[in-house]
């Protein structure tokens, strides 16, 4: 069976080179996604890349809920390779092909239906309305896309194959900023053609991928003639990505609630968070690279029976996650200004961008230690426990803080406090949570 071993070895170079080619990726991505909207802001206006900033939560609901559903895929897959399974990987991969094209297709359908009626709720003006909608629109139209990327991706991530997915994601980025450029300066498209390009060029990452997968000479290889769901490995995949996605779909909906209260403070409030957004979010794709590693290790260990090389898989993410994340972060803070400049040349627009960034470096600290350890325990196959940590400490700290303390003192400096707060709660929860279960394992594997 040829793959990438993760139960052999040392683990602290094979993680970091694990992780490396997933933050690169993410950060690409991020960055092609930041040109969307440093395009909107240069030659649109502040009213379109606040409509394009205010559909950031929306957006996140979608990804989240793809990314959770086909972080089951990386486990079931990982857990069969370590098992050494061939039937059990077969089934796992084309179960997830079909699934993905389920979940874009039903997604599509909701979110096509229920868009304006989500920004009604989150109180957008009229100003940003149009431009908010018309993003939406075409972007739920592409979804059928975005979740064939991310399952593709998580079927060879989790057979090791980091680099495919970062090369694809290179190339159609640049098919991205080429028609990013082409239908907003020459064709005038606005936002309309900023969606446009964002689904085309992801279609093209999507061939790549699949056109890998078809061709691999691996266990992972996709043949049409396998295509089928498989009631065992899709309950795998369910029982780990559906707890993850809502999770992420609930943190989304608490962001929701938040970009409300950014709304509440007006067009300059709202373009400078979305600018900062699209700053910070870059150390977000290096806490979840460290996280979808120690997810990945963990997976392939256990399939193998090698709790110990577990556990160092978690100690050994975190102190890399943590380390690489806290010099992002002091990187974020340092060159705030030059960076918040790239987006818009208002200067109350920057204050208020700048505001932002040093709470969110803050809190990626902690979103390091909440993320790999939820990671920890879904290599397992647990999903729940960390779900319901998050949902609780994370979600339901930041709704109560905005009905109470936000609503009582409405400023900007007070609305972002509730970001660090509530992810170093959950953070040190979810960690404390791993080590029981942990020592619940250990305990197990003594008596039996």
């Amino acid at each position: 069976m040829k793959k990438y071993d993760m139960t052999q070895g040392p683990l602290f170079s094979k993680i970091f080179l694990f992780a490396l080619p997933i933050a690169i990726t993410g950060i690409l991505q991020q960055l092609f996604n930041s040109v969307d909207v440093a395009v909107i802001g240069q030659f649109v206006g502040k009213e379109a890349m606040a409509g394009v900033g205010t559909d950031a939560p929306i957006v996140g609901i979608i990804i989240s809920l793809l990314s959770g559903l086909s972080l089951g895929t990386t486990v079931t897959v990982a857990q069969a390779i370590g098992r050494r399974s061939r039937k059990d990987i077969n089934r796992a991969v084309h179960t997830s092909i079909l699934l993905a094209l389920l979940a874009g297709l039903i997604m599509t359908v909701i979110f096509e239906a229920i868009v304006p009626s989500l920004l009604t709720m989150m109180n957008v003006p009229g100003s940003v309305y149009a431009y908010a909608l018309k993003y939406l629109r075409i972007y739920s139209g592409g979804l059928v896309i975005f979740a064939l990327y991310d399952f593709s991706a998580a079927i060879l991530r989790a057979a090791g194959h980091t680099k495919e997915p970062m090369y694809a994601l290179i190339i159609s980025g640049i098919i991205n900023v080429i028609l990013n450029l082409l239908f907003v300066i020459v064709f005038h498209l606005d936002v309309v053609g900023v969606a446009l390009a964002t689904v085309i060029a992801n279609g093209v990452s999507v061939m790549l991928l699949m056109r890998k997968l078809i061709t691999i000479d691996e266990d992972i290889r996709v043949h049409r003639s396998d295509l089928k769901i498989h009631p065992t490995q899709l309950s795998a995949i369910l029982h780990v990505g559906a707890p993850a996605g809502m999770q992420g779909m609930l943190f989304d909906i608490s962001n929701m609630i938040v970009q409300w209260g950014i709304n509440s403070l007006g067009t300059i409030a709202m373009a400078g968070s979305s600018a900062a957004f699209n700053i910070e979010i870059f150390i977000f794709y290096v806490v979840i690279a460290f996280a979808q590693a120690c997810t990945t290790f963990v997976g392939q260990n256990y399939g193998a029976a090698h709790l110990d090389r577990c556990q160092k898989t978690l100690a050994i993410s975190l102190f890399q996650g943590m380390s690489i994340t806290g010099i992002f972060c002091i990187g974020l803070l340092v060159f705030s200004q030059p960076l918040l400049h790239l987006f818009t040349q208002d200067d109350a627009v920057v204050k208020i961008g700048q505001i932002q960034l040093f709470y969110m470096a803050v809190m990626y600290v902690f979103s390091a230690l909440q993320e790999i350890a939820s990671g920890y325990l879904r290599g397992y196959g647990v999903s729940i426990i960390p779900t319901l940590i998050s949902v609780m400490g994370i979600c339901g700290l930041r709704v109560v803080w905005i009905m109470t303390i936000f609503k009582s003192m409405p400023t900007f400096q007070n609305l972002m406090m509730l970001y660090p707060i509530s992810q170093g709660v959950t953070g040190i929860i979810i960690l404390l949570a791993g080590f029981l279960f942990t020592r619940h394992l250990l305990h197990k594997q003594t008596y039996d």
